[in-house]
């Protein structure tokens, strides 16, 4: 799959219809009928264009419900599944050393 999604308008329709346009001004408060968004990181699983343009589009979402409130926290949490190495991801079981280790770190 190489196709990129353009997620920003569809995370917009669904979760803050009334979210304004770039450029308009806000005249409250940004809301949003979600309060934490779950996605891919920056690199996605093994480099999918899919999952890179779902934490691109997750990034701006959160972004625009605060673009011109300086100081205001976004009223979405933002978390991203991180990736890890083809190595970890091919081992397995043998995975549960390495996760242990680290969160023990």
């Amino acid at each position: 799959m190489t196709k990129t999604w353009q997620i920003l308008k569809l995370f917009s329709a669904a979760f803050a219809p009334n979210l304004p346009r770039h450029g308009a001004a806000a005249s409250s408060p940004p809301t949003a009928a979600i309060d934490v968004l779950l996605t891919f990181d920056a690199d996605g699983v093994s480099g999918d264009p899919n999952h890179i343009s779902l934490y691109q589009g997750a990034k701006a979402f959160v972004a625009a419900l605060v673009r011109g409130e300086s100081g205001r926290a976004s009223p979405v949490d933002l978390y991203t599944l991180k990736s890890v190495s083809l190595l970890r991801k091919y081992i397995s079981i043998l995975d549960v050393f390495a996760t242990l280790m680290i969160a023990w770190g």
